[in-house]
């Protein structure tokens, strides 16, 4: 007896000593209702000495509308009734509330009779508050999700939709009810290559924490829908991964602008490679942004080759001081400019005669840069030089000849005459530039030389003899050799 009386007191002395250290406030209540211990812990959390206490009715540490269910708890547990943990609120000395979690147990004599009720209170205020501020962050986080415009998606480990918002359920024509707990994999459009499920995988195993890629869904008619889908891993705090969140993105606006873009750019295209107008851009420095197939291969040169280059290289240098003007001009004015003939290199070292306009365009962002229209005009100009030079050998010969010739138009404005001609009319050749053959000739001449003007386009010469009044009074007759005159629209004549 002795030795299990030393026994029991020691256990006692043990038990005595972790109530006394324990962190946790622990007070002894009578059936009374009066608070019979408590342990040093009480001084921290409630802000009473222990010994101060002792004697007080528990209401002291109870807020009044908190002692119904904290005296209801005692009276259950008193009378041999379990019960659970409770979260409820005590009242410090200083009148402070304090959330506390209250775990209450039966306090027995040697007999097995209950003479208490012990109750062990912990402050749990920083818990309860945590836990609102994350109720709070997951009420702001639903509702952002669901009255998001951004469609969105939550995917389980098996890949399996979790959850989905209003704006996913709209672009994929479905029911929340239908797309939750649905593989992933049953919304891919037969003609995805199948390459976003290896992705999606990666991210499901934890081998990537976020990605990105496109993908065809498919929508209940069968019709695919173009998405790009980005994807985050979520982990719990141990790092295991628990959902993956993922954002779609309709693109089914930018597939159909790109596809209009390449028809617009294939049509553009079309029209400036085959257009007979050369079309090249420059920027303001004059480096070579494009240039057509048509000019390119007109001058020898691949497209690629040039662009990038510098386009002065090719100008002539003696004309690039007028094509820098009219560049100059449109960049200030903002106005097309006017045609402009200017000479360009060719691959063979040749050069060729062009005639272009300049056209503002760097504010356009889809251009940025200077359009040239033009063509080539080395034939025109060959040609012009050679007639001026025809004519020039031809009025030679006519101004040397010893007889008049007359060359005049169709309304019987004169063209040239030389000086025998002058001599033989009586006149200047000034006097007869300023006349027409109507006011030179009457009579018979008139109408032969109306006949001829009416059907100057008739070939063959005629010759006939007139009369003609000369301004010193007297009358001199004239031999007349008319005929068609090539390039003019009228016939030339030959007086003697």
């Amino acid at each position: 007896m002795e030795v299990r009386s030393v026994t029991s007191s020691a256990i006692e002395q043990r038990l005595a000593a972790i109530v006394e250290g324990c962190d946790d406030a622990i007070v002894e209540i009578g059936l009374d209702g009066r608070i019979r211990h408590a342990n040093p812990a009480v001084r921290a959390l409630f802000g009473y000495e222990p010994d101060e206490l002792v004697g007080e009715d528990v209401a002291v540490l109870v807020p009044p509308d908190q002692v119904p269910e904290v005296t209801g708890a005692m009276l259950r547990v008193a009378t041999g009734r379990s019960t659970d943990a409770l979260t409820t609120t005590w009242q410090r000395k200083d009148g402070q509330l304090l959330d506390t979690s209250l775990r209450l147990s039966p306090v027995r004599d040697s007999a097995g009779t209950v003479v208490g009720v012990s109750g062990i209170s912990r402050d749990v205020s920083a818990q309860l508050a945590t836990m609102a501020q994350l109720t709070a962050s997951e009420q702001r986080f639903r509702a952002r999700f669901h009255d998001s415009p951004m469609p969105q998606a939550m995917i389980d480990p098996q890949g399996r939709l979790e959850s989905v918002n209003e704006a996913l359920c709209t672009l994929l024509g479905r029911t929340g009810e239908d797309l939750v707990a649905m593989p992933i994999a049953d919304l891919t459009h037969p003609s995805d290559s199948g390459s976003a499920d290896e992705r999606l995988n990666a991210i499901l195993g934890g081998v990537r924490d976020a990605d990105t890629w496109e993908r065809i869904a498919a929508r209940p008619d069968g019709s695919a829908l173009p998405v790009l889908v980005h994807a985050a891993l979520l982990r719990h705090a141990d790092g295991e991964p628990y959902a993956v969140a993922t954002f779609v993105q309709d693109l089914t606006a930018l597939r159909q602008a790109e596809r209009a873009l390449r028809r617009r750019e294939s049509l553009f295209t079309a029209v400036v490679d085959h257009a007979a107008d050369w079309v090249f851009v420059i920027d303001a420095t004059g480096r070579l942004l494009f240039i057509s197939d048509t000019l390119a291969s007109t001058l020898g040169y691949r497209p690629a080759a040039l662009v990038g280059s510098d386009g002065w290289k090719l100008v002539h240098p003696d004309d690039r001081s007028t094509v820098r003007a009219a560049v100059e001009a449109t960049v200030d004015t903002g106005e097309r400019s006017e045609d402009v003939v200017f000479r360009v290199l060719d691959r063979g070292g040749s050069w060729r005669w062009v005639e272009h306009t300049f056209t503002n365009r760097l504010a356009d962002p889809d251009i940025a840069g200077i359009v040239s229209n033009g063509h080539d005009v080395t034939a025109r100009l060959e040609a012009e030089q050679a007639l001026r030079e025809s004519e020039v050998r031809h009025r030679a010969v006519a101004d040397v000849a010893q007889e008049g010739i007359w060359a005049f138009d169709r309304s019987g404005r004169t063209l040239h005459a030389n000086q025998k001609l002058a001599d033989i009319l009586g006149l200047t050749l000034p006097q007869i530039d300023q006349l027409t053959v109507p006011a030179l000739l009457d009579g018979d001449g008139l109408l032969l030389v109306a006949q001829k003007l009416r059907d100057s386009h008739e070939p063959g010469a005629e010759e006939h003899e007139l009369s003609y009044q000369h301004p010193d009074g007297g009358v001199r007759n004239l031999h007349l050799r008319i005929a068609p005159l090539d390039g003019h629209a009228g016939p030339v004549g030959s007086l003697a």
